[in-house]
């Protein structure tokens, strides 16, 4: 019989806990904004997704974004190619339910390759600071940021467009 006691209490403590905990929680539903983006840089254009929280107004999340650039041709009889990926951790801060910053800091990962004179690879910190509005179930991003590969640092002007779930 004390078992039962001892099983109904402890199976009944979670809805009694529920029906006196305060109105006010900080606990808030969060939602999930996925973005496919395009990444403006000084004459080439990059893509790539980013994946950020989105926890209300007043409350911190993480974001992460991944952006990719290829291009590739043949100068003077020369074949030549270049590629970077970008990969930036962050997080999202919501300054309304509807509106959020996302200051993020990353890697730049480049690569050249040179028919004739082989290859070579840069790796350095970049930046990106976005804000992000959601719209219902759509998500609008636009942010400036950089990616610094060999000698050259690029700014970036983000653009993405996305859902929220």
């Amino acid at each position: 019989m004390k078992k039962f006691l001892l099983i109904g209490a402890l199976a009944a403590t979670p809805v009694l806990a529920e029906d006196t905990a305060p109105e006010t929680s900080y606990w808030h539903p969060a939602d999930t904004a996925i973005t496919f983006n395009l990444n403006s840089f000084d004459g080439a254009n990059s893509y790539g997704l980013g994946v950020y929280g989105l926890n209300g107004e007043g409350r911190f999340s993480s974001a992460v974004q991944m952006d990719y650039y290829s291009d590739s041709g043949n100068d003077f009889g020369v074949g030549w190619s270049e590629r970077f990926l970008r990969t930036h951790f962050g997080f999202t801060y919501g300054i309304t339910d509807d509106f959020y910053l996302m200051p993020m800091l990353g890697l730049t990962s480049a690569t050249v390759e040179i028919d004739r004179w082989g290859s070579d690879g840069d790796n350095s910190l970049s930046y990106t600071v976005a804000g992000l509005y959601k719209m219902d179930r759509l998500a609008v991003k636009i942010g400036v940021g950089n990616a610094s590969f060999f000698d050259a640092n690029e700014t970036a002007l983000e653009f993405g467009f996305g859902f929220t779930f």
